[in-house]
């Protein structure tokens, strides 16, 4: 029970937005500062077509900006959370599709020199999956006002938190199984 109030503070609730926000904003603005070099990443994972690789080029990094400041500010920070939650898990599928399909390179998310650039396929997924967990604690762990939406999802918090650790597993063994291949 100590756990629970630790994550429900609200600096610790303030951390895991920070942090979150950060990184999308992060990769957001590094996005937009190298279109060319987002294209290329996304190219390269060769799952996508050219129009969809041109849309996603334009409209991901803007997304993610816009993401990650209303994490920081915290409006609507669950929902946020949620949306934020849910396109990690995208981002997952897209790392293991690619890797299935011979895709090469890095998702072009955050610069050559940064610590959160990888070019495994597994790190790639641990991280998603680390950036998960603070999304995850966003949305369960915060003392706000509930919607129905939010309450449902704090009634099935164990089956959420199964379905992402079977996710997780899932991923790691698709990977393997590319990787092997």
């Amino acid at each position: 029970m100590g756990n629970i109030k630790f994550f429900n503070s609200k600096i610790i609730q303030l951390f895991f937005r920070f942090i979150l926000g950060s990184i999308f904003i992060y990769a957001g603005i590094y996005k937009i500062s190298n279109p060319q070099e987002f294209f290329t990443s996304i190219k390269n994972l060769r799952i996508l077509s050219s129009q969809s690789i041109n849309t996603i080029t334009f409209l991901l990094p803007w997304v993610e900006l816009f993401l990650g400041v209303l994490l920081i500010t915290g409006i609507l920070k669950r929902y946020i959370a949620l949306i934020s939650t849910i396109l990690l898990l995208i981002f997952i599928v897209v790392t293991i599709s690619s890797t299935f399909n011979g895709g090469i390179g890095s998702c072009g998310c955050f610069p050559e020199s940064s610590i959160l650039n990888s070019y495994n396929p597994f790190i790639i997924v641990i991280r998603n999956f680390v950036f998960i967990i603070f999304g995850i604690a966003i949305i369960f762990l915060g003392r706000t006002k509930k919607s129905k939406l939010l309450i449902f999802l704090k009634k099935h918090t164990y089956e959420f938190v199964f379905v992402i650790s079977m996710a997780f597993l899932v991923s790691v063994l698709l990977i393997s199984f590319a990787k092997i291949n």
